[in-house]
């Protein structure tokens, strides 16, 4: 995550100083900074899942509650203005993790266990904006999609009667390789916000693993209950890189 922003900030001179005196308001580029936080369901049933104590194995089962699992966006976006300032595109690049997390609970209640599954993701945003002056005031509304190629995702359990947690880098095959999900939001001057819906979850409801002892192990569907519609919330900053930013920029304008 570091390198990803000190890259991004490093480019940030280069980007202003290129587009210095040309017709910036119609094209230029924007870094995106941003937190976001997944919201997903509990899976309907967990009938394979366990907690092991002093050798006895005591079944688990869901907690029916919305889990939010915070995250974080790192991009860089490249914007065409149509030329009335009323009417754009925004397509880019950007890094971000996700995930969700359910909670589980012995029958007794006494015992808690709260998993969450994060995903790395590499997507190519698409948006369409509009509004009034949209360069000047960089105020817009938007709406769109972006492809994400999903490559990894880590496990992390905590459970209610311990301290640390336990982590797992799992099977690639569990998630599905691309998902597409969909956005509207708003931008004013420098602050964004998103709201999107990914309608397919993020999980291969197919994915089969083995559970049991040797000579007696049962094939089972682990994320087949999960839950099928997942709602992201992105708030945070899209910095355009161009002369609109240096103008309002005191230490930038004595630079450039």
């Amino acid at each position: 995550m570091k390198k990803i922003l000190l890259f991004l900030l490093a480019i940030l001179p280069f980007a202003v100083q290129a587009q210095k005196g040309k017709k910036f308001e119609f094209d230029y580029f924007a870094l995106e900074l941003s937190f976001n936080s997944s919201f997903s369901g509990t899976p309907d049933t967990c009938f394979y899942k366990y907690i092991s104590n002093n050798g006895e194995n005591f079944p688990i089962f869901p907690v029916k509650t919305i889990s939010c699992t915070p995250g974080f966006t790192a991009g860089l976006l490249f914007n065409h203005d149509l030329h009335n300032n009323k009417l754009g595109f925004v397509v880019g690049v950007n890094f971000s993790s996700r995930g969700q997390t359910a909670k589980y609970q012995t029958a007794d209640r006494k015992t808690k266990l709260t998993e969450t599954q994060r995903v790395m993701t590499l997507g190519i945003p698409f948006y369409v904006k509009f509004g009034q002056e949209i360069y000047k005031d960089q105020f817009y509304f938007l709406v769109g999609t972006e492809v994400d190629l999903n490559l990894n995702f880590i496990t992390s359990q905590k459970m209610s009667n311990e301290k640390g947690r336990t982590r797992s880098t799992d099977d690639q095959e569990a998630i599905k390789l691309l998902t597409f999900p969909i956005y509207v939001g708003f931008n004013y001057t420098t602050l964004n916000f998103r709201l999107g819906v990914q309608p397919m979850g993020l999980f291969d409801k197919n994915y089969e693993i083995k559970v049991g002892t040797e000579g007696n192990y049962q094939t089972i569907n682990p994320f087949a209950h999960n839950s099928s519609v997942i709602v992201y919330a992105n708030i945070g900053f899209v910095i355009p890189l161009s002369q609109w930013t240096v103008k309002r920029s005191y230490f930038l304008s004595r630079i450039f």
